[in-house]
């Protein structure tokens, strides 16, 4: 999430809820394991979740919800750096 300025040792403050908004950064929790910070994207059948980074090797995650559990843990509302 470096092009948004979230770097490693930074913490993101999050508000907890169950839904954001389309485009919306939030912590997310795919099968039941692994939580990740991403731009969020939604339809009926399909979540995308959307790296915010310089790295060509992070790409997009796109689920099939039939398939793979997604849950929103939150919305990041703010970000303290630490350098």
């Amino acid at each position: 999430m470096n092009a948004m300025r979230i770097n490693e040792g930074d913490i993101v403050i999050v508000r907890r809820q169950e839904e954001v908004e389309q485009g919306e950064v939030a912590v997310v929790i795919v099968d039941g394991d692994d939580a990740t910070v991403k731009r969020f994207y939604s339809s009926d059948t399909i979540v995308t979740l959307m790296p915010q980074s310089t790295n060509p090797e992070h790409k997009p995650q796109i689920y099939d919800l039939s398939k793979t559990s997604i849950r929103v843990l939150g919305k990041v509302v703010k970000l303290e750096v630490f350098i």
